[in-house]
């Protein structure tokens, strides 16, 4: 048994967290931190044999296994490292840290520790993305050579929140958080990038971080990734689209995993991670539509029960973080001069 504690229970912790480990075997929540009372509130009602923490040293202190940061992204660097000197294996809500020499940082000091540190990039187990997986995989549509992925959402009104905010320790704006998913997928996708050029804007305010991120991705296979992350966009398909040598792969809106966990839904539900939108597939053979991939976000927290357990390997092992986050400091380069930036870090192969 592999015992947590979860370190921050907005959200992230409510919504995209909470209900996996819930759902996962062998992994206990023993603790939660929140100071706020409303929080504490709902954590007490979720997991109501979990110690609710105030404070990070009593959390920290609580006898857990794995401990999984979860608040504002502020808090990502001090609280794992926090984590890894109290001899824990973390888990890290993206972005994982500011800079690629501070992820390094902690990759560096998990190995001294002999632990895991290990990123949420639960998008990994989207239902478009586990189908455009199995798209690659069969060859139905020959080699992809461009992928367009749109992380797209329509808030006109402004939030007044830390996601908005400009202060850089913030790590505040859509090519941070989204950008976070989308470079993570392209990558897994289609290999290595090797060169970005990237537009991030602040479209509906100029006091806020960017809001509408472009990054423009070259892959050392040669395939072009064309990813979008944006709060400004009232229309936003299509989410995927594949282009190959011998056809292509459209799906038009979001997994469905957020919405029904934010709705109040159950991971161990039968009906989550079942998505009723259709894949549009052209080929040699002709057009039809076919159903989805089965979304499985669970596989992570089973995935990181297992590395704890040293039963397997990390679900995303953290060489891989590094070059996404290689990725994203050379598209803030490219966003901030107006040049393309050649990405700068060890590769990542393609699965």
């Amino acid at each position: 048994m592999v015992r947590a504690v979860l370190l921050g229970y907005g959200l992230a912790g409510q919504s995209f967290h909470g209900p996996l480990l819930a759902a996962t075997d062998g992994l206990d929540v023993i603790g939660i931190l929140t100071s706020n009372p409303e929080r504490q509130a709902r954590a007490r009602h979720d997991f109501p044999d979990a110690v609710v923490h105030s404070n990070l040293d009593s959390a920290l202190d609580s006898g857990a296994d794995l401990a999984i940061v979860v608040g504002a992204n502020v808090t990502h660097v001090p609280q794992a490292r926090a984590a890894l000197d109290a001899g824990m294996h973390v888990v890290v809500d993206k972005p994982m840290a500011p800079s690629v020499e501070e992820v390094s940082a902690l990759a560096a000091q998990a190995a001294a520790a002999n632990r895991h540190v290990i990123a949420y990039q639960n998008r990994r187990w989207d239902s478009d993305f586990l189908t455009m997986l199995a798209l690659r995989d069969s060859g139905r549509i020959g080699d992809i050579h461009r992928f367009e992925s749109r992380f797209g959402q329509w808030k006109p009104s402004l939030s007044g929140k830390w996601r908005e905010s400009l202060a850089p320790e913030d790590l505040g704006g859509n090519l941070y958080d989204l950008g976070s998913h989308i470079i993570d997928q392209a990558l897994v996708l289609l290999g290595p990038i090797t060169t970005v050029t990237a537009f991030a804007r602040s479209v509906r305010s100029p006091d806020i971080a960017d809001d509408d991120a472009v990054v423009i991705a070259h892959h050392a296979s040669g395939a072009v990734s064309y990813l979008v992350g944006t709060n400004a966009a009232a229309h936003s398909a299509p989410r995927m689209l594949a282009l190959g040598t011998r056809g292509s792969a459209r799906i038009d809106q979001m997994d469905a995993q957020e919405a029904f966990l934010r709705a109040g839904g159950r991971a161990d539900d039968p009906r989550y991670g079942v998505d009723e939108q259709p894949l549009y597939l052209v080929t040699e053979s002709g057009e039809v539509t076919e159903p989805l991939e089965r979304g499985r976000w669970g596989e992570f927290y089973a995935g990181v029960r297992d590395a704890v357990l040293g039963r397997g390997p990390s679900p995303v092992p953290i060489d891989e973080t590094i070059m996404t986050t290689a990725v994203l400091d050379a598209a803030r380069e490219s966003s901030a001069t107006g040049r393309s930036v050649q990405v700068t870090s060890t590769p990542m192969s393609s699965s």
